[in-house]
């Protein structure tokens, strides 16, 4: 493995320091202002009770990410067991948690997927970006529909409107840079160096939209069900946050304001400022649970994100064991279908 060059490993660790220290400074801020109570977050560990339920929640959402990439596989032609690709994901969401870098777990799951693929290697390298696109949209679709399902605060609040244009632009927004990138891409490689990993790509990218133009049934179930799948992940994890929400009658508007900041911060979890988005993520939730609950909570209620981000890390730290366990132990890799890649 090529060693980064000391001018390059001092800035990599400067960033991550940097980044350390802000996630630092937003948890004190959000604590000296009542956002996050300690004393709660300690008594939140305690519950067992709550402990187990997101758990639950965070595991469920763990195997349905698994179950969404694995369709997403299927669509083009990459195959590994079911075992197999919850070992590969677990450990990418194991790097998202505790290794630096915004894309570190994506980058180690489609370097694995790639690996074991040899003869669909593009097509693997295209399934964890296609994937991790459609787990945005969930967050962001959820958002924006639990944000029409509460219309009356939409008139009465220029700030819910302001948040409800947010998720709209960051949606426009990411589908336009998508498309801006394939196009500059193709510019700048078509001729160069990268010329022969750019016409895989494209490959893989002409053969998808083939099978997506044919309309046929299996596809259009494969695109229902991953679309789906996206917008059931953000109810599993705002489900996980209810046992951390005790001080609220949890009635249609409550759990639909819950579902509306627990989306708008895990979209603001994908903000490369902190690592894993801590303290924007928790700062966000506060932000958007005061904005819709008037009067303001007097409660800090991202100390219950917080507390489901901790649960959330003690999930994924068993991929850091699965890290060191060989592919056969779990599942080894089923046959891939379909010609070799230069073929598609």
């Amino acid at each position: 493995m090529a060693i980064l060059p000391k001018s390059r490993r001092q800035r990599a660790v400067l960033l991550i320091g940097a980044k350390l220290v802000l996630a630092a400074v937003l948890l004190a801020w959000l604590a000296h202002s009542g956002a996050i109570a300690p004393g709660v977050l300690l008594s939140n560990g305690a519950s067992l009770s709550a402990s187990l339920i997101a758990g639950l929640c965070v595991l469920a959402a763990l195997a349905l990410g698994v179950y969404r990439w694995r369709l997403v596989m299927g669509a083009l032609g990459v195959h590994l067991t079911y075992a197999r690709s919850l070992q590969v994901y677990w450990i990418g969401a194991f790097a998202s948690t505790f290794l630096p870098g915004a894309a570190t777990g994506d980058v180690l799951r489609a370097f694995y997927v790639a690996r074991e693929s040899p003869d669909a290697r593009a097509r693997a390298v295209v399934s964890v970006v296609i994937d991790r696109v459609f787990g945005l949209l969930g967050f962001m679709l959820s958002g924006l529909a639990l944000i029409l399902m509460r219309f009356d605060a939409l008139r009465q609040s220029a700030e819910l409107r302001g948040l409800a244009l947010k998720f709209l632009l960051i949606l426009v927004t990411a589908l336009l840079s998508l498309l801006a990138a394939a196009w500059i891409g193709k510019r700048l490689f078509q001729d160069g160096p990268m010329a022969r990993v750019w016409g895989k790509l494209g490959g893989a990218r002409r053969a998808a939209m083939r099978r997506v133009a044919a309309f046929s049934y299996p596809d259009l179930w494969v695109l229902f069900a991953v679309l789906g799948i996206s917008l059931m992940i953000p109810t599993l994890l705002t489900c996980g946050l209810l046992p951390f929400i005790s001080d609220v009658t949890l009635d249609y508007t409550n759990l639909i304001e819950i579902g509306i900041s627990s989306n708008a911060a895990q979209v603001a979890n994908t903000i490369p400022l902190t690592p894993g988005g801590i303290g924007v993520g928790e700062g966000v939730f506060e932000y958007v649970l005061a904005l819709l609950r008037q009067p303001a909570p007097v409660v800090g209620y991202a100390t219950a994100f917080l507390s489901l981000r901790l649960i959330t890390a003690a999930v994924n730290a068993f991929g850091g064991v699965l890290f060191f366990l060989p592919g056969n132990i779990l599942g080894a890799r089923a046959p891939a279908a379909g010609p070799p890649e230069d073929e598609r």
